[in-house]
């Protein structure tokens, strides 16, 4: 494969370390899915993405380049998660922190979080909800979820109190948001007016 990618015209040589980079990615949720992981790697990249998301210092000491030099940040990370989660899930983690620069790496847990549940034949979709939801609710809101997108899904779900009440709910490129919060926002502004 290296033979084979090193012998076909890139017209920036950027695009090659790009497109190994992408493969070495593929080859370890290939391995975890063939150890039946998939699912759970997926599940554990977005959570990883929700803790770095809400944790602002933490955000910064994985992410800004002048803040601590990169063995510090990933040795900062492998404390927080190694024996937490799979290593496969650990692995991208340090491979995100290894590959970003300020402001990025949040974004490359998302990717691998969604290569993963395509990888799995799954649609990723994130949950966000005021307050915890019970098991029936989750069944309820993955049915609906799945004919939606015409595929299964995985849900991410976290809890946001600050939504007052609803939900908001993301996959690719789509969203809905029924959070109370939403609803008062939208309702201040049109009364502003």
């Amino acid at each position: 494969l290296a033979s084979w990618l090193v012998a076909k015209h890139w017209n920036k040589p950027a695009r090659l370390v790009a497109a190994v980079d992408h493969l070495g990615i593929i080859a370890i949720l290939l391995g975890s899915r063939s150890r039946g992981e998939l699912h759970e790697v997926g599940t554990q990249l977005f959570e990883i993405r929700r803790l770095v998301e809400a944790n602002r210092d933490l955000r910064i000491q994985l992410s800004d380049l002048s803040v601590q030099d990169l063995d510090k940040r990933v040795e900062l990370i492998r404390g927080l998660l190694e024996g937490k989660v799979l290593p496969a899930s650990l692995d991208l983690t340090v491979h995100a922190i290894e590959s970003s620069d300020h402001g990025h790496l949040i974004r490359l847990l998302r990717v691998y979080a969604q290569t993963a549940a395509r990888l799995g034949g799954l649609q990723m979709v994130a949950v966000t909800t005021a307050t915890p939801l019970t098991d029936r609710q989750l069944d309820r809101l993955k049915a609906i979820v799945e004919r939606q997108v015409g595929k299964p899904a995985i849900l991410a779900v976290a809890v946001d109190p600050d939504l007052i009440g609803g939900f908001r709910i993301n996959y690719g490129e789509e969203a809905a948001d029924s959070s109370i919060r939403t609803e008062i926002t939208e309702a201040r502004r049109i009364l502003v007016r």
